[in-house]
């Protein structure tokens, strides 16, 4: 198990459920529809040898258009890191501005 925490725009990807599958019409990645969807934190099952790039695909977080960077266990990690027990995975969403 992962914990993942959302931030910003994205914790609106809370998903009503982290142990169904999670494509298609009824995905539990509906919109607030859950507890956690105020704090955006959240704990995951994962499959053995899941990345980081996974785990962002799985939550429509690319969809979204927005600019992001991703910490684990409070390092900043490549997609291509794959995620571990009882990793703590935080996505921010990037900002822009002057």
């Amino acid at each position: 198990m992962i914990q993942v925490k959302l931030t910003g725009e994205f914790i609106k990807l809370v998903p009503v459920s982290t142990t169904e599958p999670q494509s298609g019409e009824g995905s539990p990645l509906a919109e607030n529809n859950a507890a956690s969807a105020k704090s955006g934190v959240f704990d995951m099952e994962y499959e053995s040898g899941m990345t980081i790039s996974q785990l962002v695909a799985r939550l429509g977080v690319k969809e979204r258009g927005i600019k992001y960077t991703i910490m684990v266990n409070n390092s900043r990690k490549p997609e291509d890191y794959e995620l571990c027990d009882s990793d703590s995975v935080l996505i921010i969403p990037l900002l822009a501005g002057g």
